[in-house]
């Protein structure tokens, strides 16, 4: 169902964006994107406060004491509404004062564009409230649950674009407050679901000025944590644009979002280990964290590959069929992007682990001063005449470190869990992926290109890489394991 949902999101996401641009047109579609990026800079504030609920009410579920679990909930609850009630107003003061003397709003439209700000913003505080509920559903493992509610934001969102073009009002306005109720929905399912379903949901002022300190204390050392990520990403952004210019901001824009459709088969898994990972953890089940740690580390890296090498070998033609213009540069950074990625989900599967312990502060401040220090060492290489590409090289150099550091602290915190079979599960699915990668490359340098090899080399590749980590990767239990799920599902 996770993998569905996927789908459907990237599917219905490429074609949404294409009819929504199409009905608002240029100008409007600017200005609710303009708009949206205003209300959009605090979200990584809410991202690390969404993984630290996760983290806390997995971790009490995994204890079993119910009072507690219920207080953490209600804590989680009510920081998060703080939070919201901290986004509006700061929204509604500087980010007005912004949205009126900063951006450049076409003539005749500042009004539609105050509409679409207050929404946005409505729609922000209802997403931040909405993150523990969503986390209660993770956090038991109602994984399909989910997935259904996912693919109906997905449903609702394509339902907006219908409905834009029959409704006889302002086009900009109208989008923006369905996309209010498309909000307003989801909290009031999953909030729905969450209390009749999971007795700790029930909301009250059961709160635990302990666990919030807490909750606080770790989202603090993860927020500087993401803020580096931000700040990488758009250090490289900006260094590009100021050394290369407009044209290849674009093939970088263009390899980004190529790495990040890939990256989302493997981070669709990472969802679903994330809750085993921290109740293994706090009920003392150590070999089950390792288990679940390797597990993990073996499915994203197959996951990954199994997208990665068919789109890296055919990456050209993938990109030709996609886009009419393709700027200089677009494939090279596509293919040096997908390795940055295949490390950066390595390194975010070790740190759940690390999360689980609850020993996030020295990995936390060496991934900010990693990914902070990042962009000055690209604006050296570019001031020293270094091809535009040093910048994702030195990118992928720096996930490398990161990855390895985090391996070696998560072995620290948790001893049970045995350094050199991590090292060497990553090892061997490195070397059964390059060994496919270069039977895929024999397979192109045969055949000319066209749509027909595509298929050819994404069937060459998922069965070779498939037939080797069920030998290779799979022990005999989880091979049995496989078979089971097989036969069962031949039988209905």
């Amino acid at each position: 169902m996770l993998y569905l949902r996927m789908f459907l999101v990237l599917v219905v996401g490429l074609y949404t964006s294409r009819v929504v641009l199409s009905t608002l047109g240029v100008e409007d579609f600017g200005v609710y994107n303009a708009v949206g990026g205003v209300t959009g800079m605090l979200g990584f504030l809410n991202a690390t406060m969404s993984g630290a609920t996760s983290r806390f009410i997995a971790y009490e579920l995994g204890r079993g004491d119910e009072k507690r679990l219920n207080q953490t909930f209600n804590s989680a609850f009510w920081v998060h509404v703080g939070i919201a009630l901290f986004v509006f107003l700061v929204l509604e003061t500087g980010g007005l004062w912004f949205l009126n003397h900063r951006i450049v709003i076409p003539q005749g439209r500042l009004s539609a564009a105050r509409f679409v700000f207050h929404a946005s913003i409505l729609a922000s505080m209802l997403g931040i409230m909405n993150v523990p509920f969503n986390a209660c559903i993770v956090a038991h493992e109602k994984m399909e649950i989910y997935a259904y509610i996912e693919i109906y934001h997905v449903i609702a969102k394509l339902g907006i674009v219908f409905l834009l073009p029959i409704l006889p009002f302002d086009k900009l306005k109208t989008y923006s407050l369905l996309t209010v109720f498309v909000s307003m929905s989801i909290i009031a399912i999953n909030n729905t679901y969450s209390r009749h379903h999971f007795s700790e949901s029930k909301l009250s002022r059961c709160t635990d000025p302990e666990i919030v300190k807490n909750m606080l204390s770790f989202s603090a050392y993860n927020l500087f944590g993401n803020f580096g990520s931000v700040f990488n990403s758009q250090g490289i952004i900006i260094l590009i644009n100021n050394f290369f210019g407009v044209v290849t901001n674009a093939a970088s824009s263009l390899a980004t979002t190529v790495a990040n459709m890939v990256s989302t088969f493997a981070n669709t898994m990472i969802t679903a280990f994330r809750p085993p990972i921290t109740k293994s953890y706090s009920s003392g089940n150590v070999k089950a964290v390792e288990s679940y740690t390797l597990m993990a580390l073996v499915l994203a890296i197959y996951l990954f590959a199994l997208v990665a090498i068919p789109a890296g070998i055919e990456m050209e033609k993938l990109i030709d069929l996609w886009q009419e213009i393709v700027p200089e540069n677009t494939v090279l950074f596509s293919r040096i992007i997908l390795l940055c990625t295949l490390f950066a989900i390595i390194r975010y599967i070790v740190t759940i682990t690390i999360h689980a312990t609850g020993m996030v502060r020295t990995m936390s401040l060496f991934n900010g001063i990693v990914l902070t220090l990042n962009p000055f060492f690209i604006y050296i290489a570019f001031k020293s005449s270094a091809p535009v590409y040093c910048a994702y090289l030195l990118y992928m150099c720096s996930n490398m470190t990161l990855a390895v550091v985090s391996i070696i602290l998560m072995t620290r915190y948790v001893p049970e869990v045995s350094r050199k079979r991590v090292f060497w599960y990553i090892v061997r699915g490195l070397l059964i992926g390059a060994f496919v990668c270069v039977v895929s490359y024999l397979i192109v340098c045969r055949i000319p290109s066209s749509i027909g090899r595509i298929f050819l080399t994404t069937a060459a590749s998922s069965i070779i890489l498939s037939t080797l980590y069920y030998f290779l990767c799979l022990n005999r239990d989880q091979r049995g394991m496989v078979k089971e799920y097989i036969t069962r599902k031949l039988k209905r």
